[in-house]
């Protein structure tokens, strides 16, 4: 339970391992912490910390309190002759060290797994509360910048709750929220991390996901909670109550928790907008472009050094942007000259582009997202002859 509410620190690693990690012969508290870090991740410290004195601790901070817990637990090994346990060196260092309780109380790892699981739950929806979010989606964006792999975010939010709240009540608003929560947790897949974000609207973080995948899930939440039957306090049916949903991903649409965040909201209120119950995105004008699954040869050419081209492929294009495989990364912000090549065609078509989002997707090759600049340039018409030429036949 305390794994699954925690997440802890990576997809294999247990908390349990790293709170029974030691010093080595010789090792520098700094260059242990610095090891731990290593294996564990930035958070780990203030993870563990977490667990074992369920107080939050900012990450700089927790790895310091770690060092100097460990040689604190060192010292009273030598001044009693015997062996002190974790939790004992860790109650005696924030009590007598570094004071940060005032009334200390110990419990069971059970009861303090029931304690953290009702700290982090919404009690109507049963989902996780926007406390739980709000670190989760941290730990996620980090873990996503270690392991070099994507992630999404979902912002859900119920269209017209307030007017369905007028007109019925909110005893049945409650009803309608955790309805459209059990959806919500029912589809998700087992890393996906549905929470309520407060009021009617919802948040999912999606582990491992690129945005196309994401919209996919998101069609499939929207037309699920579309085809739910409604009914008031008193079980009487009601009008039938859509969502909508934005969507937006790491690293394409943002670099940090707060701008993901940013950019899936946005997307939400683009699907309001628009005329709700829709998933939209936060780059929605490349959706509404004509988007092709498209395997051409190409290069990347810088345009501020004499680097040599970046061979490339492409792997989809539209009017917007196009994403593609290279063999070495492009720092995103990177503006090139990006050149396709369709023999078939007789085409070779240079277009000015940046790169926006890279990853590692295996030993020799990098997933690369490019944003094109083409106005006022002629390349538009030439991409918008080219586009006319596949219509129908890709």
């Amino acid at each position: 339970m305390v794994k699954q509410l925690l997440d802890i620190f990576n997809e294999t690693g247990k908390i349990a391992t790293f709170i029974t990690e030691t010093r080595e012969p010789g090792e520098t508290a700094n260059d242990f912490c610095a090891r731990l870090q290593s294996t564990y991740g930035k958070g780990c410290f203030a993870e563990a910390l977490f667990f074992l004195t369920h107080q939050s601790f900012e990450a700089g901070q927790a790895r310091k309190h770690w060092g100097d817990i460990m040689r604190h637990r060192e010292q009273l090994a030598g001044q009693t002759g015997r062996s002190v346990g974790l939790q004992a060196a860790v109650l005696d260092y924030f009590t007598s060290v570094a004071p940060n309780f005032r009334s200390p109380v110990s419990l069971e790892a059970d009861a303090l797994a029931r304690c953290a699981r009702l700290s982090m739950m919404d009690e109507m929806t049963g989902l996780f509360n926007r406390r739980f979010f709000n670190s989760e989606i941290e730990r996620e964006m980090e873990r996503s910048r270690r392991l070099e792999r994507p992630m999404s975010l979902f912002m859900v939010d119920i269209d017209n709750f307030k007017r369905f709240n007028d007109t019925y009540g909110h005893p049945s608003g409650d009803k309608v929220l955790a309805a459209v929560a059990r959806i919500l947790r029912e589809k998700a897949r087992l890393t996906d991390q549905p929470a309520r974000y407060g009021g009617e609207e919802f948040a999912i973080i999606l582990p491992h996901t690129e945005k196309d995948q994401a919209i996919v899930l998101a069609e499939r939440y929207r037309q699920s909670v579309e085809q739910m039957v409604c009914s008031d306090a008193q079980d009487a049916p009601v009008c039938s109550v859509t969502i909508s949903i934005g969507v937006a991903q790491y690293p394409e649409d943002a670099s940090d928790a707060s701008g993901i965040l940013e950019a899936a909201d946005r997307a939400l209120y683009r699907a309001k907008s628009r005329g709700r119950n829709m998933v939209c995105t936060d780059s929605d004008e490349m959706r509404l472009s004509r988007r092709m699954a498209l395997r051409l040869s190409a290069e990347c050419l810088m345009r501020k050094n004499s680097s040599p081209p970046i061979p490339a492929r492409t792997l989809n294009i539209s009017m917007s942007g196009v994403r593609c495989e290279t063999l070495s990364g492009i720092e995103p912000g990177t503006k090139i000259d990006l050149v396709l090549h369709d023999p078939r065609r007789g085409l070779t078509l240079p277009l000015p582009a940046r790169s926006v989002w890279t990853l590692k997707s295996d030993q020799n090759h990098y997933l690369s997202g490019m944003a094109f600049d083409l106005a006022p340039s002629r390349a538009i018409h030439q991409l918008e002859r080219y586009f006319d030429s596949l219509a129908g036949s890709v």
